[in-house]
């Protein structure tokens, strides 16, 4: 397998602390720091590492035992105190210097997990720098995939904790059979979605945007279909069966949104989750949701109970595999300066056109609502250059 780029990705997010940590008296001594743990969610761990300067790191996921490795670059050992005992997926912190350049920290795991997204906050109040690294429980099938392609890569690369990407590498690798891509263009027919302040509307834009991609990925050698390629409208459940039917590899729904704060812009991705990771992306699943009402009907003869397991056990690796894409696309498009990234780029939703055993994935192209990113979207110019950011990261895909 060819490595394109070694890539270590992270996210966007939000957290305060007020943790005081000691000050730094003489260059000679430790640095003085802390650490803390918290539980996002049932399968999501936070942790946080405070310390008085902005420094380096790089990051590697290991296997047998399971392992998160954080490499914080430092000439001075760094004395830093556990304000919190390990939770979630996290059973035990070690510390120590390692090959002289880099202090590291390694986060033993009591299941399988992978570094979703990590973010720096500046120093506000009493606190100093702050990394924040989000640790998502996943498939051990897909932490050895990640752990893999970190072993491949000739180094970790180091990178700026400023630096806004998410956790996941980009590589190009040849494909070992013509996979298949199901495009959704959001909405259509009695439905026109979102609705721009020059009547743009939202099924408009987003089919547009789908027959450019769909283009692009035939000349690539993809096979590609799309949900809907005129004006008619298609419930939710037909969407995502439509991928199944299809036997996709991958169901990219396509979507712009809309928002009440008409200073709102930006791209973002969403992926499938029990609950919303802010009340912004509980609104917009509720909104999208409202379209149509989703069902199992291959699981009509089961009890509620038995239908709830086995439509869960289905999901889970395809969750897993549409955050990493997720984590894709939003490093792809982050890299474009033309293209404008929403603040918490990936985020997660119970969207019903998510709930496939396909990897899925929604991304919303911008907001409507938004007279500038209105008229982005309007252009072919700007439609073709999210379609071509998109189709890029299909291409570096690892598709299972």
């Amino acid at each position: 397998m060819k490595i394109s780029k070694r890539t270590v990705l992270k996210g966007i997010g939000a957290l305060s602390l007020g943790i005081v940590c000691a000050p730094l008296r003489v260059f000679a001594l430790p640095l003085l720091g802390s650490y803390r743990f918290g539980n996002q969610s049932q399968t999501l761990t936070r942790f946080v590492l405070e310390l008085p300067q902005n420094l380096t790191y790089r990051t590697m996921s290991l296997t047998n035992p399971n392992r998160l490795v954080i490499d914080v670059r430092s000439p001075i050992d760094l004395s830093v105190s556990a304000q919190s005992v390990p939770l979630g997926n996290v059973k035990s912190v070690r510390a120590g210097r390692f090959n002289g350049d880099y202090f590291r920290f390694v986060l033993d795991l009591s299941q399988p997990a992978i570094l979703q997204k990590t973010f720096t906050l500046a120093p506000v109040g009493s606190a100093k720098y702050r990394f924040v690294f989000d640790i998502q429980n996943v498939s051990q099938a897909t932490l050895n995939k990640t752990a893999n392609l970190f072993s491949q890569a000739s180094s970790v690369l180091a990178v700026q904790p400023q630096t806004e990407t998410k956790n996941a590498l980009i590589i190009s690798a040849p494909k070992t059979k013509k996979r298949t891509i199901v495009l959704d263009p959001g909405h259509g027919g009695k439905d026109p979605g979102a609705i721009g302040k020059n009547k743009t509307r939202e099924k408009d834009i987003v089919l547009a945007v789908g027959r450019q991609l769909r283009e692009i990925l035939k000349k690539k050698g993809y096979n590609v279909y799309m949900t809907r390629d005129s004006d008619h409208y298609l419930k939710l459940h037909e969407r995502s069966q439509f991928a199944q039917v299809k036997k996709a590899d991958l169901f990219l729904s396509i979507h712009a949104d809309s928002n009440p704060n008409a200073k709102a812009e930006g791209f973002s991705v969403y992926t499938l989750s029990d609950q919303a990771t802010d009340a912004e992306s509980r609104k917009l699943a509720q909104r999208e949701n409202a379209a149509d009402l989703i069902g199992f009907s291959e699981l009509g003869n089961y009890s509620k109970d038995v239908r709830s397991i086995l439509t869960d056990f289905a999901q889970r690796q395809s969750i897993e595999e549409g955050i990493v894409f997720a984590s894709l696309l939003v490093n792809g498009v982050e890299k474009e300066n033309n293209i404008k990234s929403l603040s918490k780029t990936h985020r997660s939703a119970p969207f019903a056109v998510l709930k496939s055993t396909v990897p899925s994935v929604l991304a919303e192209l911008g907001f409507l609502s938004n007279s500038r990113e209105e008229q982005l979207l309007k252009s072919s110019q700007y439609q073709l250059k999210l379609a071509e950011t998109i189709a890029k990261t299909i291409d570096q895909y690892p598709f299972t």
